[in-house]
């Protein structure tokens, strides 16, 4: 069974975030910020999101609960506008589900927001879904990526993500752990332990099984 992260890791959702980020601060009176500022807010869930971007604008913490509940209502109303499927992604999901793996979803994204984005990109192929909201704990808790292992029916799985956050809930969790290395990590990735890495989508089923792969 393989779980995989969302955002930075099967789709680059930035712009759809930076979008909606700017709409309240847009709302509130404040100067918008910029595309990489936001995304390397993204990661933690949306409300930690929003703690930083109050921090990045001076604003008043006291306005977080406001300023989310904004966040999260425009960014409901437009979630993949913007936001693209990786290359490659959509072949290696069927290639992997072909093959009979379990397909798991964990994210820090709450889970309506989820929800939402999956199906406008035509990506609900998942058996298990665990959002930010699901559990009182999320990632890097591992407790979310064994939450979904869990569902999916326990045993041998892979967590693919993009981030240190993603690093952090494998290696805490014990639960082999796959790198893409073309999403949103702040920090160098080599130093938490893989079981694999890679740029390109087409390389993952191989990784994940390498029994099945082409001789």
């Amino acid at each position: 069974m393989v779980v995989f992260d969302l955002d930075g890791t099967l789709i680059d959702s930035a712009a759809d975030i930076h979008a909606a980020v700017n709409h309240v601060l847009t709302e509130n009176g404040l100067p918008p910020l910029p595309l990489t500022a936001v995304r390397s807010f993204i990661g933690e869930g949306t409300r930690v999101l929003m703690q930083r971007v109050i921090a990045a604008v001076g604003g008043d913490p006291a306005l977080l609960e406001q300023w989310h509940a904004s966040f999260l209502a425009e960014y409901e109303r437009n979630p993949a506008v913007r936001t693209t499927v990786f290359p490659g992604v959509r072949e290696a999901l069927g290639q992997l589900r072909g093959r009979g793996a379990r397909l798991g979803l964990c994210t820090n994204k709450p889970a309506r927001a989820t929800g939402l984005l999956l199906e406008a990109l035509d990506l609900a192929v998942f058996e298990q879904v665990t959002a930010g909201d699901t559990l009182a704990e999320r990632k890097p808790s591992p407790l979310p990526v064994l939450h979904t292992i869990d569902l999916l029916g326990g045993g041998e799985a892979v967590f693919i993500g993009d981030s240190e956050i993603d690093a952090r809930a494998a290696q805490a969790g014990e639960i082999p752990f796959g790198i893409f290395t073309g999403g949103y990590a702040r920090e160098d990735l080599d130093m938490f332990p893989s079981r694999f890495r890679f740029s390109d989508w087409s390389e993952l089923p191989a990784l994940v099984d390498p029994a099945a792969s082409p001789a």
